[in-house]
């Protein structure tokens, strides 16, 4: 009788041989598999470290405490299988098999999410922090989060590159990656005082697995931008995308195109105003941070400084603002554009120009209202920069009122190497703020261009800090600040000669001079 093929000793072998070694190695398989984790709750502070005990029964912390408000929403750190969730004497607790062979535990817990066998992905709520402390004596206090690997405690930032934190400035220069995790140094503003910058390549890394702090993140683009056009990440500095929202000017979550941001600063803080308004209704009582570039900064500008109702409830509370290159006394570039245009006499030609070349017409045309508006001896910089200085002197005044009573925290970033809006372009204080505001105004001078400093591994870790409330590198750049201010010298010696020697200006008619004038075209 013939053999069944599982029968005959060879087909046998070929068949139990590869199952053995599969299960024989599975643990080694499974543990090889790489997971991203992130932080199980928003907020950076470590209350207590990993300290194991000397002996398995001995006393130490078997994971880390991080400090968050009672309610907090607590999140999966990975994917995986929920082993365990329910009481454990006085406390609730959930814990989480990964495919890599970690067990992560979370509590206590209240309002839990999830239950034993849920197949969770990394970011799913799994329940909220409860009220009150835990451990001995619940003295210790925040979320307890552990992670065991074959049974073993090991440190949970083991399983964050750097301890959760991507390194990103080293003792020379700023560069991403490295050691060790925080500066050791002061930038100082660079080589002959910001004149010739230390390098900061554009960062692709995660600064940090965890954002700086608990608030809303609101991101406002700049003259000539677009929905798809950069900004800083956000996904970098650990927020996750329902604690973050990207202005639109062309209204509420509404795709936008250049032609969109061309009718200057102050046509758009009634949406602005409208933008602040929805998050508040969506996210109740939670503060906003602001983080914009160059002309997004002045709408928050003259929104802070006029419209910043403090007791009006559909509004929520402004904590932090971030301004890259924002003109707070004009743009030197804006200057360059009304002198060609219009003291020039070049008005006619470039128009046509455009016309024909399509040159500018769906990014700036040189008649945007924005041109006019953003040049220095404009009267609505004029009017932004009087109002802003007035908010100020009232919120330290002996009675403190007004809008900024409450003295949000600002920091002024300026590229060393911008000519869009030169470094001294972008001075929040010029020495004519009250001497206690200072701790409130922040400036520094990084790396990179208009664009390109916001993307920069400088710039990342600065704001990050800056709103995290910890210490940010000194940075003036003073040689820097020098050269900008001669580029703008420049070009108000090219006006003065232009528009007032050769050809001065008509006693009433705006902008009948130059070329225009002599064509009658006044």
């Amino acid at each position: 009788m013939r053999r069944r093929w599982f029968q005959r000793p060879v087909m046998r072998f070929a068949t139990v041989l590869p199952l053995t070694v599969v299960v024989l190695l599975w643990p080694q398989i499974a543990a090889a598999q790489v997971l991203l984790y992130t932080s199980p709750v928003e907020y950076s502070v470590v209350l207590r470290g990993f300290d194991p005990p000397d002996a398995t029964w001995g006393s130490g912390h078997r994971g880390v405490d991080f400090a968050a408000p009672d309610s907090a929403v607590i999140r999966a750190a990975a994917d995986g299988m929920v082993t365990f969730a329910g009481p454990v004497v006085t406390h609730v607790w959930a814990s989480i098999a990964h495919a890599d062979g970690h067990l992560s535990t979370y509590g206590p817990l209240t309002a839990l999410r999830v239950q034993p066998g849920d197949m969770v992905t990394r970011g799913t709520v799994i329940g909220r922090l409860a009220a009150g402390g835990h451990g001995a004596g619940n003295a210790d206090h925040g979320l307890h989060f552990s992670l065991r690997h074959n049974g073993d405690y090991i440190d949970p930032f083991s399983v964050l590159p750097a301890g959760g934190l991507v390194t990103l400035v080293g003792e020379s220069m700023w560069m991403a990656g490295g050691a060790p995790p925080r500066a050791q140094s002061n930038w100082g503003g660079g080589r002959l005082g910001g004149l010739l910058v230390q390098s900061s390549r554009k960062t692709t890394l995660p600064y940090a697995y965890y954002p700086p702090n608990a608030n809303h993140l609101l991101l406002v683009g700049g003259l000539a931008t677009s929905s798809d056009s950069d900004l800083p990440d956000p996904a970098l500095l650990g927020y996750a995308a329902d604690s973050v929202t990207r202005f639109s000017y062309a209204g509420l979550d509404q795709p936008y195109q250049p032609e969109h941001t061309w009718d200057g600063p102050l046509a758009y803080v009634d949406l602005f105003e409208e933008t602040l308004r929805d998050i508040a209704l969506r996210q109740p009582g939670r503060a906003v941070d602001l983080v914009v570039h160059s002309q997004g900064g002045l709408i928050i500008v003259a929104y802070l400084a006029s419209r910043n109702a403090l007791t009006d409830p559909t509004l929520p509370p402004i904590g932090n603002v971030v301004m890259f290159g924002v003109p707070m006394s004009g743009s030197d570039l804006a200057a360059l554009g009304v002198l060609i245009r219009d003291e020039m006499g070049l008005s006619t030609p470039i128009d046509a120009l455009q016309r024909f070349t399509g040159l500018g017409t769906d990014t700036l045309r040189l008649d945007a209202p924005a041109i006019r508006e953003l040049d220095p001896r404009s009267d609505a910089i004029r009017s932004l920069s009087d109002a802003w200085k007035e908010a100020w002197n009232s919120a330290f005044d002996e009675l403190p009122h007004g809008p900024l009573v409450l003295r949000p925290n600002v920091l002024s970033v300026a590229g060393a190497h911008d000519l869009v809006v030169a470094p001294g372009r972008t001075r929040i204080t010029s020495g004519q703020m009250p001497e206690d505001a200072q701790a409130f105004l922040h400036e520094r001078v990084l790396p990179g261009g208009h664009g390109s400093m916001k993307h920069t591994a400088a710039a990342n870790e600065t704001m990050w800090r800056f709103l995290a409330g910890e210490e940010i590198v000194e940075s003036d750049g003073y040689l820097a600040r020098a050269v900008g201010a001669t580029f703008g010298g420049l070009i108000s010696a090219a006006r003065f000669a232009l528009s007032d020697l050769m050809v001065p200006r008509h006693p009433s008619a705006t902008g009948c001079f130059g070329v225009n004038r002599l064509l009658s075209r006044c």
